[in-house]
């Protein structure tokens, strides 16, 4: 096995609709060793206990996915997309978790007719 080294975090935020699959998909392309960790992803495998994380009483849940979802890819040495409803108070969790490791927060933005249009022909609730 070889000596793993860091590799940067991107996180990639917006609201629904806004093209942060796309993007993420479009980042991850650019470098050799990469990894899309999708943040719903973590919040969907919480099962019993589990508190909608919209909710004011779901900060701590929060943190303690990001702390997870933040640190394995990009320690392991694959530039690591997260993407995701990631507010920007989550920062200061992911440079706790990872420390010096290089971290990029993006934010997209589309106007709301564009985001209602992707979400409602996604045919999901």
């Amino acid at each position: 096995m070889t000596e793993s080294t860091t590799a940067p975090l991107i996180i990639v935020s917006g609201s629904p609709g806004s093209g942060k699959s796309t993007a993420a998909a479009a980042l991850a392309d650019r470098y050799e060793r990469s990894a899309i960790v999708g943040g719903d992803w973590f919040l969907e495998k919480l099962k019993q206990g589990k508190i909608e994380p919209w909710l004011p009483e779901s900060h701590d849940q929060n943190t303690r996915v990001m702390e997870i979802t933040a640190r394995d890819y990009a320690l392991a040495g694959f530039t690591t997309v997260l993407e995701g409803i990631i507010g920007p108070w989550f920062l200061d969790v992911v440079r706790a978790e990872l420390g010096d490791v290089e971290a990029h927060y993006v934010l997209l933005d589309a106007p709301l007719d564009v985001c209602q249009a992707r979400v409602t022909s996604r045919g999901r609730g």
